[in-house]
């Protein structure tokens, strides 16, 4: 397998895709409106809006998936079921 290949079956690996369900979930779990996640991923509220309403005829990016990601997992939220399992969110940190 040429080099290429390898690098981008790992990064394909690494990347876990998140639901629009779980991003509504999550959020709401912080107390966060759609504004102020847009102000904290530095994405537009219509972008988080098409994000959660995991439209596949408009599928988001890769890297605006991986920013809401980032956002919400450093403020200790936890993406949790993959695949065939029930995708969920648990906040892991305390609140307060």
């Amino acid at each position: 397998m040429p080099p290429d290949s390898r690098q981008l079956e790992r990064s394909s690996a690494v990347f876990s895709v998140i639901t629009g369900v779980q991003v509504r979930a999550a959020r709401a779990m912080l107390g966060w409106s759609i504004d102020e996640l847009s102000l904290k991923t530095g994405l537009s509220a219509n972008t988080i809006k098409r994000v959660e309403a995991d439209d596949q005829s408009r599928p988001s990016s890769r890297s605006t998936i991986t920013k809401v990601k980032e956002v919400l997992e450093g403020e200790g939220v936890l993406f949790i079921g993959h695949g065939a399992a029930a995708p969920g969110v648990q906040l892991v940190r305390k609140l307060g």
